[in-house]
């Protein structure tokens, strides 16, 4: 089923609010309005997560939710679901410690649905990770990642069976990112100084899988992500670097050129990886300061293959839509090389579907604008033919 055919314009099938009483839950100081930070469809249900740490299930056709939170002084940071799994993964932090450490556990989803979200078991059983550590969850949601500053350890976790695969030491370790499904990536400066040492690490038991010393970076990084063959290095001067991890060639600027008729300068790009149907291509969203927003095909050699325009400016007596910046929301849909992003300009907001290996765009859900102009949370069901959405106001849309 292509991503097309499944986003024909629709009526809303379900609609929810998050900050709404669900039996007892949430407490009175949790339903202050706040924005969707992130959907999840599973299953029958449909999770969303609110900037202020509220998440809430929901089952298609009932109007009441499940609130997540185990307390009151929960935040919860994020969610995941694996397809073909029974449980969802939630990563959170506790007001009553400060919010230094982070947590992690798996959720039945049939205690979901019975509304017993306190049917869980944590992903690990040792000491809490301190801030600050991080957990980093796999593309697929089967593995995580995660490092503890306190032991100075970093370690791989299955996520079904909630046991560690490997474990190596931080010592010289800048950072560790996924790869794929099969591998971590292993950043350690080399030294010699001003090189790098790359490391492909196996996920099933820790071994390397290739090592190559290459150039390191003109400016610090910031963040590192991993598409394919490609690292992508966000530098702290604000321009997205890639290099290829298999060769030893140095970093390349990879730069979201002016489109032709650009009366300012462009705002920083933000980077979307491609999915793996399309290694080494990615999507970047960017605008200008006149409110333009517009989508970019990449290749990672630094080749711009397509640009697109998402929205413009407002036309005379219209109200301004999104600030510059690019549009907010955007969301890969991994089975298909194909993205859904929803710009918005004076004219109202559009999702649209860019194929990123055909390099064509498709506008669909047109007519719906008010619905889809506040919105900052996108989750597609490819093989059912759903699309969540979440808005500024904390209310999710289910359209089929």
């Amino acid at each position: 089923m292509s991503c097309q055919a499944t986003l024909c314009p629709s009526p809303v099938q379900d609609a929810w609010d998050v900050h709404a009483a669900h039996t007892e839950w949430p407490p009175l100081h949790l339903r202050r309005r706040a924005a969707i930070a992130e959907v999840v469809l599973a299953g029958s249900l449909t999770i969303a997560t609110s900037q202020n740490g509220v998440a809430v299930a929901f089952s298609e056709g009932s109007k009441e939710g499940c609130v997540l939170n185990l307390a009151a002084d929960e935040h919860i940071h994020g969610i995941s679901a694996v397809s073909g799994r029974p449980g969802i993964t939630v990563i959170s932090s506790f007001l009553s410690d400060g919010g230094q450490s982070l947590r992690c556990r798996v959720v039945s989803l049939a205690g979901v649905l019975r509304g017993t979200p306190h049917d869980w078991m944590p992903l690990w059983t040792n000491e809490p990770l301190h801030n600050p550590g991080f957990i980093e969850l796999s593309d697929g949601g089967a593995h995580a990642l995660v490092f503890d500053p306190a032991k100075g350890q970093y370690s791989v976790w299955d996520v079904g069976s909630r046991s560690v695969i490997f474990g190596f030491a931080s010592t010289g370790v800048v950072d560790a990112v996924f790869a794929s499904e099969d591998a971590v990536l292993c950043i350690r400066p080399s030294p010699a100084g001003g090189t790098q040492r790359l490391t492909l690490l196996a996920l099933v038991d820790g071994s390397s899988m290739h090592d190559t010393v290459v150039p390191g970076p003109a400016c610090p990084t910031r963040r590192h992500e991993v598409n394919g063959p490609w690292l992508f290095m966000h530098g702290a001067d604000g321009v997205l670097r890639t290099q290829c991890i298999l060769r030893r060639g140095g970093p390349r600027p990879l730069r979201a050129a002016p489109a032709p008729d650009l009366g300012g300068p462009l705002v920083p790009p933000t980077l979307l990886h491609a999915p793996c149907l399309c290694p080494g291509r990615v999507l970047l969203l960017t605008g200008d300061n006149s409110s333009r927003t517009w989508a970019e095909v990449w290749d990672a050699p630094g080749r711009l293959r397509a640009r697109f325009l998402l929205a413009g400016p407002p036309a005379a007596g219209e109200e301004a839509g999104a600030p510059p910046g690019g549009p907010a929301t955007a969301y890969l849909c991994e089975a298909q090389a194909s993205a859904l992003v929803l710009g918005r300009g004076g004219r109202g907001a559009c999702l649209h579907v860019i194929d990123l290996a055909s390099l064509t765009r498709r506008c669909v859900l047109e007519g719906h604008a008010k619905t889809l102009g506040p919105v900052t949370a996108l989750c597609l069901d490819e093989a059912g033919g759903r699309l969540a959405t979440g808005d500024a106001r904390g209310h999710v849309h289910l359209w089929t």
